[in-house]
């Protein structure tokens, strides 16, 4: 197995690839920050902007979540208005964000948080709805549930209209990222399990992570990098780990000691990357790049 630095060497090179950065990674430094709304129980970051905001969820005293926004390290915390449980998932570079509530029908919601306010998104009888990301020209990428199905399907979302996302021959299809070219990544499931794909244009690849089952992809840069966590065999158990595909190449990325698993969830053009870890507790991450 590689050691922890030989590993962030490897993640150091992609992203420093992939954000368009110099690849002496002599003068280039790779860090891991932790993030922990302020008493919260759990806290996750589920996306980053390129200007480095990032959004997720944290949960109250009460066992609720409440969406947060992080920027010039303060955290402001946000509800969608007649609804509890509300978590941002995606954020653009305008600062649109979107994400998901508990309705008092009980069913899951999704809203495009602007600056004039909150707009409420339902895929047409669907069930429950659930926008993950936007990009700069606001498409929205996610993937909804019919009444009585467990089995889900993506969708791109974009002036008040809806195109479904389909994988060729799966049962069910997500949409969890987009980038400013259009290009979409998610998962599908399929009668062998789950795999993940990337849609560009209507033209779908499917995409096998080394080593993983049921690997769930979760970002994409305008360069091509793709982020996601699957579950990976550590000493005979599965654990979920984090990792990156940068035209291929493959390589797992985890959190340091004394995290016990890495979920990445977000990345933005210039490398940031974002998600949760579990140690004592569930925490968010950013992890950056940065060079001289």
């Amino acid at each position: 197995m590689k050691s922890l630095s030989s590993i962030c060497l490897c993640i150091l090179l992609l992203c420093m690839i992939a954000s368009g950065q110099s690849t002496d990674s002599r003068k280039a430094t790779i860090t891991f920050t932790s993030l922990s709304y302020p008493g919260a129980r759990w806290t996750v970051a589920y996306g980053v902007n390129n200007r480095g905001w990032i959004v997720g969820y944290y949960g109250d005293s009460l066992g609720l979540n409440h969406g947060l926004l992080y920027r010039n390290n303060s955290y402001r915390s946000f509800d969608f208005p007649e609804g509890t449980n509300t978590n941002a998932l995606g954020i653009n570079d305008l600062g649109e964000i979107v994400g998901i509530y508990q309705g008092v029908d009980g069913l899951t919601h999704g809203f495009l948080r602007t600056e004039v306010g909150f707009i409420r998104i339902d895929y047409p009888g669907a069930a429950n709805t659930l926008p993950y990301k936007i990009n700069s020209a606001d498409e929205i990428v996610g993937f909804f549930q019919n009444p009585g199905s467990s089995d889900g399907q993506g969708f791109e979302y974009q002036s008040g209209q809806f195109t479904a996302i389909n994988y060729p021959g799966a049962s069910g299809t997500a949409a969890y990222g987009i980038n400013n070219k259009g290009q979409i990544v998610g998962s599908y499931s399929s009668g062998s399990g789950t795999s993940g794909f990337i849609d560009d244009g209507g033209a779908f690849t499917s995409i096998t992570v080394p080593d993983t089952d049921n690997p769930t992809l979760t970002g994409i840069t305008d360069k091509g990098l793709i982020v996601g966590w699957g579950q990976f065999d550590k000493h005979h158990t599965l654990v979920e780990q984090g990792f990156l595909d940068l035209q291929g190449t493959f390589r797992q990325l985890i959190y340091p000691s004394p995290a016990t698993s890495t979920v990445v969830l977000g990345v933005n053009d210039r490398g940031q990357i974002v998600g949760t870890y579990y140690a004592d507790a569930q925490y968010g991450f950013i992890v950056t790049i940065s060079s001289p």
